[in-house]
């Protein structure tokens, strides 16, 4: 075991060497509303975030949903990861006809965001005048060298980038990483895989699996005993699999021929407009390769609140919040009964809460 380490450590240094500054992973997420509610699933503290805008949609005179749109991924970032840095920045610099554009697009992102609110937020200081955001060219890609330099600029002193870590923790995950094939295992195969690093101490195995998680290499959540037993060794497996059920259909088109044949149809359709879906229609959104994960994504869904079980006119069904039809109705409620004074309604439909959580 000692021979084989030293030769991973051997194979690091040569593939690390020449190599400077820092290394990011890079994740888009989806803009649609209907996705916002994944977003507690893959959000950390050891990231940085790059929040982008159209600067033509704050340029307009009306620009209020432009507005409520960088403030909800601001309010979402900071939520979920606290302590991570943001670079909002606004592309179509092009498109904008004087320079002056630029800081008027500064001041109303200042109108909406404030000064020292958001600690955050990385300052652009390139400009003569210093900017919240950092412009870009959509075309000449003027602009980028200095995004990038931001980015590794804001991380390059974080506790996370700088950690020494053993060498045995880095042969773990590689492999983790082995079998591209195995999307996930359970802790207790983990425990396996770690002692074959050298790691013999459960309690080691679960802080590489949280610094893993952490840096979005896996998705490891301890939130109850269930969530615990399994590792996520493909994120983007991960995302993509719960897509399937939670996307947004005016976008992600489905196979209509192939739905019919399933007999499925009024049950797809009711999922998208009730956000009530039955176990069969599940089972077929997640059919072919995922076929045999049915139970871990349902079970994942469950757990985190992306679904629950409900009974519908004496039929277990599974309601997913986020995929109900947004209803912003304001009507007055009544009273369900006689005894009943006054009526409260909460409305956080102008908050930054996921769709599907209000």
């Amino acid at each position: 075991q000692e021979d084989l380490l030293m030769k991973f450590d051997e194979l690091l240094f040569l593939n690390s060497r020449g190599k400077n500054g820092v290394s990011f992973t890079i994740w888009d997420y989806g803009g649609q509303e209907v996705f916002y509610t994944l977003h507690h699933l893959f959000l950390t503290s050891y990231g940085v975030y790059l929040l982008v805008f159209d600067m033509q949609q704050l340029a307009k005179e009306d620009c209020e949903n432009a507005q409520k749109y960088i403030l909800f991924w601001l309010n979402s970032v900071s939520l979920h990861a606290p302590d991570a840095p943001i670079l909002i920045v606004g592309t179509m610099m092009d498109q904008l006809k004087k320079r002056r554009d630029i800081y008027n697009v500064n001041e109303k992102l200042m109108e909406v965001i404030g000064s020292g609110r958001y600690s955050q937020i990385v300052d652009n200081t390139s400009e003569e005048k210093q900017l919240m955001f950092f412009p870009l060219s959509n075309i000449s890609g003027r602009g980028i060298d200095n995004i990038r330099k931001s980015l590794e600029n804001a991380v390059k002193d974080k506790d996370y980038v700088n950690q020494s870590i053993p060498l045995k923790w880095l042969y773990f995950l590689h492999l983790l990483q082995k079998s591209p094939d195995l999307k996930r295992i359970f802790l207790s195969d983990a425990y396996l895989i770690g002692r074959k690093a050298g790691i013999t101490r459960t309690e080691e195995v679960n802080d590489c699996l949280e610094l893993f998680h952490n840096l979005g290499l896996i998705v490891y959540l301890t939130a109850t005993q269930n969530l615990r037993n399994v590792v996520a060794l493909d994120p983007q497996w991960l995302a993509s699999a719960l897509g399937r059920v939670i996307r947004d259909v005016k976008v992600h088109n489905v196979d209509e021929e192939r739905l019919k044949e399933s007999g499925l149809s009024e049950e797809y359709k009711a999922l998208y407009t009730s956000g009530v879906a039955t176990i069969d229609l599940l089972e077929y959104l997640w059919g072919g390769d995922l076929s045999d994960e049915t139970d871990y994504l349902l079970d994942l869904m469950l757990t985190t609140l992306l679904a629950s079980r409900w009974n519908f006119n004496g039929s277990s069904k599974i309601l997913i919040p986020c995929l109900i039809s947004s209803v912003r109705s304001r009507k007055s409620v009544k009273p369900r009964s006689k005894g009943a004074k006054s009526v409260f309604m909460f409305d956080f439909s102008d908050s930054f809460l996921p769709i599907g959580m209000i």
